[in-house]
């Protein structure tokens, strides 16, 4: 009988560990399959096209040039966390980071092992003044 409650105590003690729960939170670089937008990558560059407005203060300064943003895509196709890793200013990389906040589609998640994962994606946006 001890040996019984011992064992579930040290169970629990493993299941509830915060290093193992860290490692199943991780976000991972490097994977198998690297995560993709629920249709395609042109899907989601035109989703970006509607929604994201040439911001006033880049229009008047003829600020030009691309945007470099990162997102983690969740294990459930989810996009969270988004930054800004390139920014020309005016505005610009705040427009990204909006439309891409309110990108509600799923994507198909990446894949280490065989096993869905979080993972980083990074994308481009380009601003051009015509």
């Amino acid at each position: 009988m001890k040996r019984a409650c011992i064992l579930l105590l040290f169970i629990g003690t493993v299941l509830t560990s915060p290093s193992l729960l860290a490692q199943t939170k991780a976000s991972y670089q490097f994977v198998d399959q690297k995560p993709k937008p629920s249709k395609e990558l042109k899907s989601l560059q035109r989703y970006l096209q509607r929604n994201i407005l040439y911001p006033k203060e880049a229009r008047e300064n003829n600020i030009t040039g691309t945007v470099v943003y990162q997102v983690v895509i969740d294990d459930q196709g989810r996009i969270s966390d988004v930054k800004i890793l390139k920014d020309i200013g005016g505005g610009c990389g705040d427009a990204v980071k909006k439309a891409l906040e309110s990108y509600d589609k799923r994507w198909t998640p990446a894949e280490k092992d065989g096993l869905p994962v979080k993972a980083y994606f990074t994308g481009t946006f380009s601003f051009s003044i015509q």
